[in-house]
């Protein structure tokens, strides 16, 4: 795919308004990720090719006429208005004429240059994501669990959809490394040192961790950008959770889920990829008021964390890890058709731990929680500490997702 192309357009009166800014905005930018078109009058605008992907810089009033003609040559636009010189009123009037003639994808707002410069760079990792989610291979490592009626993906449907390709693995490919790992003390030592609570035995911590290396094996080997598992089904034969490799996988940003769901996975991915966090998956235990409970036994290593056993089974290793009280976050979601976005923004808050959830408990006081519930779009749910919400949708968008912002 070509690279995203950047411009600004800008009045002949304001030229040098224009020229200074561009100036100012690129000297922040990576200019390897993008295609730089310079600063443009309206009736230039013939002179440049069409882009798949572009974002406009619109520096002052009285280009319109130049949007628009912009728009043309133009597959998705991302539109950036400054504070000052008109700049919104000139893209409220030409984006009420062209939306539905275009796929306007978002138009953002920007107090100054350098935040111009942060918004063009963060789109930029945005079509990035969108690149790499069309070109990415990942493993289904046994199959769905059964009690997932609803968040499944067939694998010829998600390439028809986005481009990504689905591996089928066979759990017993899976165990089979994992009889064969020789494990480095070293990292047990590191995994039991760094924990602030243990309550199982280094055997258990070990066969996790074998598990986790087993899983390192089968990632080189298909070459995998993400995989889910059906890891219960793991417990079954060998007695030994997931839970510990998936967190490690997450924490070092390689997106992995539970259970085999493929949906949460595509999510997973999406937010991973944008934001260069790791994210969380887990089941909505509760919602009370204005807040949404968030549980699983895995969740990546971004604080003080405590190993226990798999909360179901009590067998293995389950992973508590405590979130950061007081900092945003967004809770989201690919629904199984990949048709629909849902995100979340929120802020966690204190929460009592209690013994009868999942291990990694996550209490976020967000609106109107209970759209969970009246528009259910399944159990599993991401979570990204921090506001995404601008990144996902503009992705959604470019992935051709109606995109629901709560």
């Amino acid at each position: 795919m070509d690279k995203p192309c950047l411009v600004l357009v800008t009045s002949s009166l304001g030229k040098s308004i224009g020229v200074k800014m561009w100036s100012s905005i690129i000297e922040g930018l990576n200019s390897n990720m993008v295609k730089l078109e310079g600063v443009v009058l309206p009736e230039e605008v013939d002179n440049l090719s069409y882009c798949n992907q572009r974002i406009i810089i619109v520096a002052t009033g009285g280009t319109e006429q130049g949007i628009i003609k912009l728009a043309e040559r133009s597959g998705s636009l991302v539109l950036i208005a400054h504070r000052y010189y008109n700049s919104l009123p000139a893209t409220l009037e030409a984006i009420s004429l062209i939306s539905s003639r275009n796929s306007i994808v978002s138009v953002e707002l920007a107090n100054d240059e350098s935040m111009i410069t942060s918004i063009v760079t963060k789109t930029l990792r945005v079509y990035s994501s969108v690149q790499r989610l069309r070109k990415a291979r990942f493993g289904l490592i046994g199959g769905i669990s059964d009690w997932l009626v609803y968040s499944r993906v067939e694998p010829d449907y998600l390439e028809s959809k986005l481009g990504a390709k689905l591996i089928y693995i066979p759990l017993e490919e899976l165990i089979e490394e994992y009889r064969h790992v020789n494990l480095e003390n070293d990292l047990l030592l590191k995994i039991v040192k760094s924990a602030r609570s243990i309550y199982v035995n280094n055997e258990s911590v070990r066969g996790a961790l074998q598990i986790y290396k087993a899983i390192e094996t089968i990632i080189e080997k298909y070459s995998l950008d993400g995989l889910s598992i059906k890891c219960f089904d793991l417990i079954k034969y060998t007695g030994v959770t997931a839970c510990l490799a998936l967190s490690l996988l997450n924490t070092k940003g390689f997106p992995a889920s539970c259970e085999g769901d493929i949906p949460l996975l595509i999510s997973m991915a999406m937010g991973t990829w944008i934001s260069n966090k790791p994210v969380f998956m887990g089941n909505i235990a509760f919602i009370d008021e204005d807040n949404i409970y968030i549980t699983h036994c895995t969740a990546p290593l971004i604080g003080p964390y405590i190993l226990n056993t798999h909360f179901e089974s009590g067998l293995s290793v389950g992973v508590r890890v405590d979130y950061p009280v007081g900092e945003k976050a967004t809770l989201y979601r690919v629904d199984p058709g990949l048709n629909k976005l849902r995100v979340i923004s929120g802020v966690i808050v204190e929460s009592d731990y209690t013994g009868k959830w999942c291990r990694t408990q996550i209490k976020v006081k967000t609106r109107d929680p209970r759209v969970l519930i009246k528009k259910p779009m399944g159990n599993h749910y991401a979570l990204i500490i921090g506001d995404y919400t601008s990144e996902l949708a503009t992705m959604g968008k470019l992935l051709g997702l109606e995109v629901e912002e709560v």
